[in-house]
Order: C-alpha cells, then structure tokens, then sequence
C-alpha cells in the first residue's frame, strides 16, 4: 500500500496533540516522530498508544509495523508478553511462523524460552511438509497432485496449531487415512503416524510441564496470601501498641492535679492519679529473689502484649524462654524496665543461677 510521507509540520502538530493529551514521554515522542517519518499512519501507532506498554514492548510493536505490517503488530500488542516475547515472535514470523500460531501461541502465555522451541519446531513441520511436495512433483507423476497438495496442505494447517487436545492428532489421523494413491503414499501415511506419535509425546511432556507451573503458582500464592495477612496483622499491633502509648504518655505526681496531654483545660477538670509503685529490681528477680505471686505463661503472653517492649526486648524475651527461664523471672526481666541489651546480660546471669541450683 503506498502512503504519502506526512510533511515535517504535520509530525510536529502529531506530537504537540499527543503533549496535549498528556503523553509527556520523550522516548515515546521520538518513537512516535520516527514511525511518523517512517510512514506509518495514526491508527497504526495508536496500537501502542493506547495501552499501559513498557517502552520496549512499544519499540517491538513499532518494529512490526514496520517490517511486517498490522496483522502482526496487533498479534503481539499484548501488556502481559514481555518484550522478550514480542521479540521472538517477529524473528520467527519472519522466516515464516504463520500470525495464527503467533496469536495462539501468545494466548498460552509461554515464556520467551518455550516460544522459541514452539516456533522452531512448526517450521520444522512447515519446511519438511514443503520439501516432501516438492519432491512429489519430481518423483509422483502419475499421483493425483492437486488432491495430494491439498492434504498435505490440511495436515500442515492441523500440525501448526498449538491447542493441547486428543483432537489434532484424530483429525491428523483422518487426513493421512485419505492419502492411499501409491505405495509412497503409504510410505508417507506411516511417516506422518510416527510423527504424531512424537508429536503427542511432546504436548503431554509440555502439559505435564503446564501442570507443574500451575503448582508452584498455586502454592507461591499461598505463600503471598500468607504474607499479606502476616504483614495485616502485624500493622494492627502496632497501631494498637501505638495507641495504647499514646494513652500512657501522662506524667502525674501524688496529689497534684495534672492533665493528659493535648487536653489541658479540658472542661471535665483535673485529673488526679495515683503515683505507681515502685518496682521490685528485676536483676534481684533473677537471682530468686522475687515475691512469690504466680505468675503463667496466660500473665506473662499479657504482659509481652501490653505493648511496652520494643522490638529488641521482644527478641530477647524469647531467648530467655528458650533458655529455659521460669515464669518468675520472665515476668521480672519483662517488667525490669531495662534495655535490650542489659536484658541480655540478665538473662546469661539468670540462666548461671539455674545451672548451679
């Protein structure tokens, strides 16, 4: 089809429409100038204009266009085949790959690896098909060639698709059935049976391959689901342990009227607290020094939930249940009030005591 070459001004009134419709991307503007200056028409770059492409699916769209035209553009102009994908389609459409098994092919969403087997393959079956018709016009000329070359055409046709069903090879069977003219024939009729054997072989190897992935992306699905509600519920301890210290950040004095902070003069008056108690050393805890309330593993889940370690003193409070700690001097190391590190040492000094009791 000849085209007119759009002058240097009307490009330029192109991508100034384009910067009003808030295509901003300089790489995507000179790709759209060159395909311009190239010949190609709007409605061809509109194919990847239109949709949310990485610019190197835009640059093997526009290849496309511009070696083989729209049918194979549009084959291709995909958002979930990657550039690689597109790559491999143009090279093999080249040397011959017909666009249906292009498109089927992209539907399956092979990685660009498999494509290029796929593709390898069907021109394999493409140049062997036409290589045994070429040799029957030299060598069958008492064969019906028309009938011939119109089967081996339908067995061409059938062979090329990529669909993974018992149904191509019983229709593959059917058209070698018809081809009975000769002993060459015969000859071919057995050739073509091995090679849907093969064929078969091949497409349940590549389903059970399919069946795999298909395992693997179920089970990696779990496992993000997992995560999500790991990282859910971990967000909401933290919103709840930051606002339970939102709610404890008041300092008071026994008898002195203080206020909450951010409420001062608040219209329901003072608040009087009373002074908390002073804590028992929690090191003295350690060396079995401790009251004799009884504590549980129900007090001490409470006391960690309270929201008043950090995550360092978490840590540490579970190496100190593992090394075997009682529930006595867990609840003295969490209520010490002490840093993560000296909760450390706490914890060897807790542990020597143990040994030599």
């Amino acid at each position: 089809m000849e085209r007119v070459r759009m002058s240097q001004e009307q490009i330029a009134e192109a991508i100034n429409k384009l910067k009003r419709n808030g295509i901003l991307d300089n790489q995507v503007l000179e790709l759209v100038k060159t395909d311009y200056q190239y010949g190609l028409i709007t409605e061809e770059i509109e194919l990847y204009l239109d949709r949310k492409f990485e610019f190197g699916q835009k640059q093997m769209i526009s290849k496309a266009l511009r070696e083989y035209g729209t049918d194979l553009a549009k084959a291709i102009a995909r958002e979930d085949m990657d550039e690689q994908a597109m790559a491999i389609a143009i090279e093999y459409y080249g040397q011959g790959v017909p666009v249906e098994t292009i498109v089927e092919s992209m539907e399956e969403q092979y990685s660009a690896y498999s494509l290029r087997q796929i593709y390898k393959e069907v021109l394999a079956e493409i140049r062997e098909t036409e290589a045994e018709i070429n040799e029957d016009e030299e060598d069958e000329a008492g064969v019906d060639r028309e009938f011939v070359e119109q089967m081996i055409g339908e067995m061409k046709a059938i062979a090329l698709t990529i669909k993974q069903d018992s149904k191509r090879y019983d229709a593959l069977s059917d058209k070698l059935q018809e081809i009975s003219v000769s002993k060459k024939a015969e000859a071919e009729l057995e050739k073509q049976k091995a090679d849907a054997e093969r064929l078969q072989k091949e497409v349940e190897r590549l389903q059970g391959e399919i069946a795999t992935l298909n395992i693997t992306n179920s089970n990696l699905r779990k496992m993000l689901d997992d995560k999500e509600s790991e990282i859910e519920q971990m967000e909401k301890k933290l919103q709840e342990k930051s606002e339970e210290q939102t709610k404890t950040q008041v300092t008071y004095m026994t008898g002195y009227p203080v206020y909450p902070q951010g409420v001062m003069g608040h219209p329901q008056g003072m608040v009087y607290m009373e002074k908390a108690k002073p804590k028992k050393n929690s090191l003295a805890a350690l060396f079995g020094k401790s009251d004799t309330r009884k504590t549980g593993k129900q007090d001490i889940t409470k006391l960690v939930a309270s929201g008043q370690l950090s995550t360092q003193q978490l840590m540490q409070v579970k190496v100190a249940i593992s090394r075997g700690l009682t529930d006595e001097q867990l609840c003295d190391l969490i209520q010490g009030n002490v840093s993560a590190e000296q909760m450390k040492e706490i914890i060897e000094i807790a542990v020597l005591e143990n040994s030599i009791r």
